[in-house]
Parts: structure tokens; C-alpha cells; sequence
């Protein structure tokens, strides 16, 4: 997946970018204010860039994936494993208690996951910069 953005700060072979979120071009919501979205990218191919210059990035697809499922997959089978849990290890639970010993380990679960990456991103975790890209002003045309 590719997309443009702005190059905010240069750091050796890794970037600050800004870009708008993508939905918010299409959000008719009147209570949306469209922000500009600011991550690191990496600049593995050496590109000499400027603040201000605009760029376009990949995300790798195997990272995308690994993502969503992580995302969309993990917390439905923890709440399982911890719903189940609690019902096998106590006959008489009350339902509710077992739903919310299934809710429990999602947060516990998700909770030692931000402790344990120090919400810092590894350089395999960035987006990688691709090109920089022309201009709005200038033409390409020889």
C-alpha cells in the first residue's frame, strides 16, 4: 500500500512525516476537525530529502496483515480463552462473571503489550519511503 505525505523532520535514515487522515476527505461529520497525522518512516534507499519535501511511503503487506490480524483476531480469542477459563474453572459462575473475566484478560493482555513495547516503534515496524515526489508547481514534462 502506498500513500504521499509531508517530511516534517530529517533524522540520518529516519523521517517525520505528517499527512491528513485519509477519511477525512470523505466525513461529512460537522463535529470532525481534520488533523494532520504525524509517525517515523524510514528512509532505507538514501533519498536526500528537506523538510517540507513530499514523499510517498509503502507499508509492507505482510506487516498490514499482520496487523489486522493481530488486531481483528487477537482480542475475540482472548476474551474466548478467558470466558472459557473462568466457566471451566468455577461450574457455578454466573454468566456475567464470566464475561467479565473474558474482558479482563483483553485488558490484561493489551496492557502488558504497550508496557513490554515502551510504545516505541523498531525499525522494522516503520513505513519505508519509496520517492520523493515532484513539485506540486513544477512539470515533469521534457
Amino acid at each position: 500500500m502506498r500513500h504521499s505525505a509531508t517530511v516534517i523532520r530529517v533524522d540520518a535514515d529516519t523521517l517525520q512525516l505528517s499527512c491528513a487522515a485519509h477519511v477525512c476527505s470523505t466525513c461529512s461529520s460537522l463535529f470532525c476537525k481534520p488533523q494532520q497525522y504525524t509517525f517515523s518512516a524510514r528512509n532505507d534507499r538514501g533519498i536526500e530529502l528537506q523538510p517540507s519535501d513530499r514523499v510517498e511511503y509503502e507499508v509492507s503487506t505482510s506487516r498490514a496483515l499482520a496487523a489486522a490480524s493481530a488486531l481483528f483476531g487477537g482480542p475475540p480469542l482472548l476474551f474466548l480463552a478467558g470466558f472459557l477459563g473462568a466457566r471451566r474453572a468455577t461450574p457455578g459462575l454466573p454468566p456475567a462473571a464470566a464475561v467479565a473475566a473474558g474482558i479482563a484478560v483483553v485488558l490484561l493482555c493489551t496492557a502488558v503489550y504497550w508496557y513490554r513495547r515502551g510504545r516505541r516503534q523498531s525499525q522494522p515496524d516503520m513505513p519505508t519511503v519509496v520517492r520523493k515526489l515532484p513539485a506540486s508547481g513544477s512539470s515533469t514534462a521534457s
